[in-house]
């Protein structure tokens, strides 16, 4: 769910066009392979983490497991969208937060 909470929030919740692709140190995208990973252990098959792995890629697994962060992650920011927008404003005046600050601007009006 990480690697597409920030694609979910910037196209689905925010509006924004997003042109870019976040990608590993080899070259994948970090939501495809995150979800190769996901699938992977749900299918109880072993995980290969180098770039030249020859272990098959189930497509239509991935694909499902893909929407379903997206559904998930878009579900939990939509609900909690107010306190994302706080906490937002809150770094775009300051570079960081305490963790006490943190926990009051979530548990804030």
């Amino acid at each position: 769910m990480f690697s597409v909470a920030g694609s979910v929030a910037e196209e689905k919740i925010a509006g924004y066009r997003v042109n870019y692709v976040e990608v590993d140190v080899a070259g994948r995208t970090s939501v495809g392979w995150d979800a190769v990973r996901v699938a992977r252990i749900e299918a109880g098959l072993p995980i290969c983490g180098h770039k030249d792995c020859e272990i098959p890629f189930d497509t239509e697994r991935i694909a499902e497991v893909i929407q379903r962060a997206e559904d998930e992650v878009f579900a939990m920011l939509q609900a909690n969208w107010p306190v994302v927008q706080r906490v937002v404003r809150t770094l775009c005046k300051r570079d960081r937060i305490t963790t006490a600050e943190l926990d009051d601007l979530i548990t804030g009006p």
